[in-house]
């Protein structure tokens, strides 16, 4: 029996089958917490829990929550946790029966549970945090497999952006030459003219890249081809 008001978050297991026949499996998950602790001075789960799901049944262990406020040790002092922090873990053992015999034993996890958005979290979901050395690593919510997620997005839109920056880059000589056709047509110059200083048109010096421009005329219109272009 937890004690009350302390907040709990599901743990879910199965449904288990057989892979060859699709006999399906009873489950027995064993829970320990990582250190005597206890809740508002209530114990907060025995030293060792079991639960038992028959077959084909969907298995929900409400675990409290390891990230909320009103813990105590052993001793009865209060543990004060900061944002992201976790009071404890639990030890947890997954096993599969078929006709009460154990057919399969997963490796013991060590898992945090902190409350998260409160909906149950499949045991298959979490994924391995950082641990001390010499530790075994400590499973989390699939909250973190989401910011993974993000992070790669992220990066996938960042390479996209820069891939088409060098598009575009590649392009330039294009872009020069449609930009002069757009001007072109909004001044409807004709599509030869032969001297460019009559009926008031500007003259067009074409230069390249690097070319002085100092004794260009005033008044002129100067197009500068790309680099590597000549006129």
């Amino acid at each position: 029996m937890l004690p009350a008001g302390v907040v709990t978050r599901e743990l879910q297991v199965g449904p288990a089958f057989d892979l060859v026949t699709g006999a399906p499996y009873a489950i027995r998950v064993l829970v320990s917490p990582s250190r005597k602790i206890r809740y508002n001075g209530v114990p907060l789960i025995p030293t060792l829990h079991t639960y038992r799901f028959a077959p084909e049944v969907t298995g929900l262990l409400p675990l409290p929550a390891t990230d909320q406020q009103g813990y105590e040790d052993a001793s009865g002092n209060e543990i004060v946790l900061a944002p992201g922090e976790n009071s404890h873990t639990y030890n947890i053992r997954v096993f599969y029966l078929l006709n009460s015999a154990v057919v399969k034993a997963l490796p013991e996890q060590r898992i945090a549970l902190p409350y998260g958005d409160g909906t149950p979290i499949p045991l298959t979901s979490l994924v391995s945090a950082p641990s001390t050395p010499n530790e075994p690593p400590v499973l989390i919510p699939d909250a973190w497999s989401q910011a993974l997620a993000d992070a790669l997005e992220a990066a996938e839109e960042a390479a996209a952006s820069a891939a088409a920056a060098q598009t575009a880059a590649e392009n330039v000589p294009a872009l020069v030459d449609g930009t002069l056709d757009e001007w072109m047509e909004e001044h409807q110059l004709p599509d030869t003219i032969t001297g460019f200083n009559i009926l008031g048109w500007p003259q067009f010096i074409i230069l390249e890249s690097g070319a002085d421009a100092s004794s260009v005329p005033d008044g002129s219109f100067i197009v500068r081809l790309p680099v590597g272009w000549t006129p």
